[in-house]
């Protein structure tokens, strides 16, 4: 009897050059217009493996705009504005700002410039506020409330830091 075995799944786990801010210790991938990865490496060698959360990076660039100064970089999306110092990530050197994108629940964009929301920052390294749980490893012995480990979404904030 044979063993009848699925098609591998295919995968692209390399983003578009065009999508990639490289540095000499860091890499910051652009891979849609809410969804950023961003890496650090002491000796400048980045993973560029499949993993469980992402097996296909090799996505269209999206639209993004980039600012560059001696020690700052900003990315403005749609989405979101990132501002980065270049230097090891921390929460004074890596933050991301929610914008909203068109309207801002009925209300039109003043004049013309989609709105920030200060009140939704994500600071490297930082819990972010009101995470909805993940998943629990088993359910064994358990009758009532399961506690949760971190999930990928959040409530409040709308986005997620996955180390």
């Amino acid at each position: 009897m044979s063993v009848v075995r699925p098609p591998p799944i295919p995968y692209q786990p390399i983003a578009p050059s065009t999508s990639i801010l490289l540095g000499l210790h860091y890499r910051i991938t652009i891979l849609t217009d809410g969804l950023i990865r961003y890496e650090w490496s002491e000796d400048g060698k980045f993973e560029d493996r499949p993993s469980t959360f992402a097996i296909n990076r090799n996505l269209p660039t999206p639209k993004f705009e980039l600012i560059e100064k001696e020690n700052l970089i900003k990315v403005i999306t749609d989405r979101f504005e990132l501002e980065y110092d270049r230097k090891p990530f921390s929460p004074n050197g890596f933050t991301v700002v929610l914008r909203e994108n068109g309207e801002c629940r009925g209300r039109p964009r003043l004049m013309g410039v989609a709105a920030r929301f200060y009140n939704k920052m994500w600071r490297y390294g930082l819990p972010v506020q009101s995470n909805l749980g993940g998943t629990a490893r088993t359910l064994d012995f358990y009758d009532g409330p399961v506690p949760l480990q971190p999930g990928v979404l959040s409530r409040v904030h709308r986005f997620f830091g996955l180390d």
